[in-house]
């Protein structure tokens, strides 16, 4: 009965439309003659080619169409090597050489333009000091940084044949001193003064949405008592340092990102801490904080995050916008450890968030990889996962425009 009454209808339907041979005919004709329409594009995800290893530690930097990962596994005797692999938006390609490097996590890369040639440097931080190797001609070269002994590379920022970096020590009387530089040639052109600051200070330099504007910003948090947790902005500009007003929640997780700064604005990303009775995970809400007239406030005048997790992220100049993005950890039902990741672009003005994205829902969380940048006008997304062997892989989600 209920099949006849369907029949019935669409019996009622072809009636009440006058169909036809020659309506049919008409119809076939405009869909057919319509100009055609792109399909909406897809995410695409790049996986690290590495192989038979972990990837501790990963960055990606992006050079008109080709995209550069840098990791650090091990080779098999088990050291710690540098691989720079590049991605052409055919396949990935290996660079040549593995460079030993004394730790699992600290690097830094960027890609620098010369004379029509890609020039991808790493950074790192051994025991004696600050380390920049940049690819010429077929083989990795030291830029040589002998004032930067005991000094740790915290952010290497490219802009077409420049290359910005950070350098921060732990000095012996309990200070901190932060010092940057443009690699120039074979050695690094310091920019004074250096900027002390009292206690053990954690540095990233920042970014900026839209290009240069004259200005370096490193993002400062506190790491040793009195004022553990508290964050700030210095920023150079004409050759003196300005400190801005610390931001209004304190929180001990390292940093995932330095400052953005976008027109005459700042924003910085710090989560808080929220207690939730009864979970093994703290609760820390996520928030991005705007500073634009000498005082901070929460961009869009609310906490970014909802509900129970440990998020944990960063801000990122992605093209001439600001985006952040966030990781939530939780617990499942079966008491495993997941992950979800999340981004949001502001607007211009920072009132509101125009756009929303996931990145990824209920990974297996590994190494504490995060990053954001802009590939052939996409955002791109970078993460640490685990795969079913157990390998820590770095993973590049790269989003519809």
């Amino acid at each position: 009965m209920f099949g006849s009454a369907v029949r019935k209808r669409r019996v009622r339907g072809v009636a009440a439309t006058g169909w036809s041979w020659a309506a049919a005919l008409a119809l076939a004709f405009l869909v057919f003659s319509a100009p055609a329409t792109a399909a909406p594009a897809k995410t695409l995800r790049l996986v690290s080619p590495t192989k038979g290893t972990h990837d501790y530690d990963a960055r990606i930097a992006v050079i008109g169409p080709r995209l550069y990962l840098a990791t650090i596994g091990t080779n098999a005797w088990g050291d710690y090597r540098i691989l720079v692999h590049r991605y052409d938006g055919h396949g990935w390609a290996r660079l040549p050489g593995m460079l030993p490097t004394a730790y699992d996590d600290g690097l830094e890369l960027g890609v620098l333009s010369r004379d029509g040639e890609d020039v991808p440097c790493v950074g790192d931080s051994p025991r004696e000091g600050a380390r920049i190797r940049c690819l010429t001609d077929g083989s990795w070269k030291t830029i040589s940084t002998p004032e930067l002994k005991g000094f740790a590379v915290t952010g290497l920022r490219a802009d077409g044949s420049d290359l910005t970096a950070s350098f921060a020590r732990w000095n012996e009387d309990g200070t901190t001193t932060v010092r940057v530089g443009v690699v120039d040639g074979a050695s690094v052109a310091l920019t004074d003064p250096p900027l002390q600051r009292p206690g053990a200070v954690l540095a990233n330099l920042g970014e900026t949405a839209g290009g240069d504007q004259g200005t370096i910003d490193v993002g400062l948090q506190q790491y040793s008592d009195p004022g553990s947790g508290r964050r700030s902005v210095a920023t150079m500009t004409g050759g003196e340092w300005t400190i801005s007003p610390a931001l209004p929640v304190v929180h001990g997780a390292p940093p995932i990102s330095g400052p953005v700064r976008s027109g005459d604005a700042l924003y910085l990303t710090t989560p808080s801490t929220r207690p939730w009775p009864r979970s093994p995970i703290a609760d820390w809400p996520l928030s991005t904080f705007r500073l634009d007239g000498g005082a901070w406030s929460r961009a869009t005048g609310r906490i970014l995050t909802h509900g129970r997790g440990a998020n944990q992220g960063g801000t990122f100049a992605i093209g001439d916008r600001v985006w952040t993005v966030w990781s939530r950890e939780y617990l499942t039902r079966r008491k495993a450890f997941r992950a979800s990741m999340f981004a949001v672009r502001f607007s211009p003005d920072g009132t509101r968030i125009d756009r929303r994205f996931t990145v990824a829902r209920r990974y297996v969380p590994a190494a504490p990889i995060m990053q954001a940048t802009s590939y052939r006008g996409r955002p791109a997304f970078l993460y640490g996962t685990s795969n079913r062997r157990g390998h820590w892989r770095a993973v590049v989600e790269i989003a519809p425009r």
